[in-house]
Protein backbone atom coordinates (compact mmCIF):
# COMPACT_ATOMS: atom_id res chain seq x y z
CA UNK A 1 0.00 0.00 0.00
CA UNK A 2 2.68 2.16 1.09
CA UNK A 3 4.70 1.75 -2.67
CA UNK A 4 1.79 2.16 -3.99
CA UNK A 5 1.36 5.78 -2.88
CA UNK A 6 4.82 6.75 -3.67
CA UNK A 7 4.52 5.27 -6.86
CA UNK A 8 1.17 7.98 -7.81
CA UNK A 9 3.48 11.02 -5.75
CA UNK A 10 6.47 10.23 -8.31
CA UNK A 11 4.39 9.66 -11.16
CA UNK A 12 2.09 12.86 -10.28
CA UNK A 13 5.51 14.54 -9.12
CA UNK A 14 7.08 13.51 -12.93
CA UNK A 15 3.91 15.30 -14.86
CA UNK A 16 4.75 18.36 -12.86
CA UNK A 17 7.98 18.49 -13.26
CA UNK A 18 8.05 17.88 -17.30
CA UNK A 19 5.36 20.10 -17.49
CA UNK A 20 7.00 22.78 -15.71
CA UNK A 21 10.04 21.75 -18.38
CA UNK A 22 7.94 22.79 -21.11
CA UNK A 23 6.14 26.09 -20.24
CA UNK A 24 10.24 26.85 -19.22
CA UNK A 25 11.56 26.69 -22.52
CA UNK A 26 8.42 27.77 -24.49
CA UNK A 27 10.12 30.42 -27.52
CA UNK A 28 9.38 34.17 -26.67
CA UNK A 29 6.97 35.91 -29.35
CA UNK A 30 7.99 39.47 -29.21
CA UNK A 31 6.53 42.18 -31.05
CA UNK A 32 4.78 42.42 -34.70
CA UNK A 33 7.80 43.54 -37.21
CA UNK A 34 6.86 45.83 -39.89
CA UNK A 35 8.36 48.64 -42.44
CA UNK A 36 6.72 50.70 -45.29
CA UNK A 37 9.27 51.03 -48.24
CA UNK A 38 6.59 53.80 -49.28
CA UNK A 39 7.02 55.15 -52.90
CA UNK A 40 10.32 54.25 -54.52
CA UNK A 41 11.74 55.61 -57.84
CA UNK A 42 14.36 53.91 -60.78
CA UNK A 43 17.38 55.63 -61.04
CA UNK A 44 20.19 55.08 -63.64
CA UNK A 45 23.50 54.07 -62.06
CA UNK A 46 25.36 56.28 -64.31
CA UNK A 47 24.59 60.40 -64.39
CA UNK A 48 26.44 60.53 -68.31
CA UNK A 49 23.71 61.94 -70.69
CA UNK A 50 20.88 59.42 -71.69
CA UNK A 51 21.96 57.38 -68.75
CA UNK A 52 18.20 55.98 -68.73
CA UNK A 53 19.05 54.18 -71.82
CA UNK A 54 22.24 52.84 -70.74
CA UNK A 55 23.01 50.19 -67.97
CA UNK A 56 22.26 49.84 -65.54
CA UNK A 57 19.22 50.60 -63.40
CA UNK A 58 19.16 50.72 -59.71
CA UNK A 59 15.75 51.28 -56.87
CA UNK A 60 15.98 54.62 -54.68
CA UNK A 61 14.13 55.63 -51.80
CA UNK A 62 12.86 55.45 -48.04
CA UNK A 63 12.09 52.88 -45.85
CA UNK A 64 10.12 53.53 -42.17
CA UNK A 65 10.20 51.29 -39.62
CA UNK A 66 7.00 51.17 -38.48
CA UNK A 67 7.54 48.67 -35.37
CA UNK A 68 7.30 48.98 -31.80
CA UNK A 69 11.45 48.00 -31.41
CA UNK A 70 14.49 48.77 -33.59
CA UNK A 71 14.81 46.83 -36.97
CA UNK A 72 17.10 45.70 -39.63
CA UNK A 73 15.43 45.66 -43.44
CA UNK A 74 16.50 43.41 -46.30
CA UNK A 75 15.36 45.18 -49.13
CA UNK A 76 14.46 43.12 -52.65
CA UNK A 77 13.21 44.75 -56.02
CA UNK A 78 12.76 41.81 -59.07
CA UNK A 79 12.68 43.80 -62.21
CA UNK A 80 10.20 43.15 -64.92
CA UNK A 81 11.54 43.75 -68.67
CA UNK A 82 8.66 44.95 -71.00
CA UNK A 83 7.53 41.30 -72.37
CA UNK A 84 7.31 40.29 -68.67
CA UNK A 85 10.61 38.44 -67.88
CA UNK A 86 12.69 38.57 -64.84
CA UNK A 87 15.80 41.15 -65.83
CA UNK A 88 17.23 41.59 -62.45
CA UNK A 89 16.93 41.98 -58.88
CA UNK A 90 18.08 44.98 -57.13
CA UNK A 91 18.99 44.76 -53.21
CA UNK A 92 19.87 46.66 -50.34
CA UNK A 93 20.37 46.49 -46.31
CA UNK A 94 19.04 49.02 -43.98
CA UNK A 95 20.83 48.24 -40.31
CA UNK A 96 19.06 49.71 -37.28
CA UNK A 97 16.24 51.31 -38.14
CA UNK A 98 14.64 52.89 -34.78
CA UNK A 99 10.97 52.69 -33.71
CA UNK A 100 9.26 55.58 -35.89
CA UNK A 101 12.36 56.36 -37.72
CA UNK A 102 13.06 56.40 -41.63
CA UNK A 103 16.37 55.92 -43.70
CA UNK A 104 17.29 56.45 -47.36
CA UNK A 105 17.85 53.22 -49.26
CA UNK A 106 19.79 52.57 -52.72
CA UNK A 107 19.39 49.28 -53.83
CA UNK A 108 22.02 47.98 -57.01
CA UNK A 109 21.09 45.25 -59.31
CA UNK A 110 19.73 45.22 -62.62
CA UNK A 111 21.93 44.96 -65.47
CA UNK A 112 19.42 46.65 -67.58
CA UNK A 113 18.50 50.21 -68.88
CA UNK A 114 15.95 52.17 -66.63
CA UNK A 115 13.88 52.60 -69.99
CA UNK A 116 13.67 48.34 -70.21
CA UNK A 117 12.55 47.91 -67.07
CA UNK A 118 8.57 47.33 -66.65
CA UNK A 119 7.67 47.27 -62.88
CA UNK A 120 9.67 46.55 -60.18
CA UNK A 121 8.20 43.54 -57.33
CA UNK A 122 9.11 44.73 -53.44
CA UNK A 123 9.76 42.02 -51.47
CA UNK A 124 10.79 43.63 -47.56
CA UNK A 125 12.25 41.02 -44.82
CA UNK A 126 12.08 43.24 -41.28
CA UNK A 127 14.36 41.31 -38.48
CA UNK A 128 13.79 43.24 -34.80
CA UNK A 129 16.35 43.41 -32.29
CA UNK A 130 14.99 43.00 -28.92
CA UNK A 131 15.88 41.05 -25.71
CA UNK A 132 13.00 39.49 -24.13
CA UNK A 133 11.96 40.17 -20.15
CA UNK A 134 14.43 37.51 -17.85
Amino acid sequence: MRAMRLTRVAVVGGIVLVGLLHLSCKDTTGPTLTADIGTYRLVPSSDVANANSICCCRVQGTVSNTSPITVHVSLQFRAAGRDGSDIGTALDYVPDIPPGGSRPYDAPGIFHPCNQVAGVEPDVLVVGLFEPNP
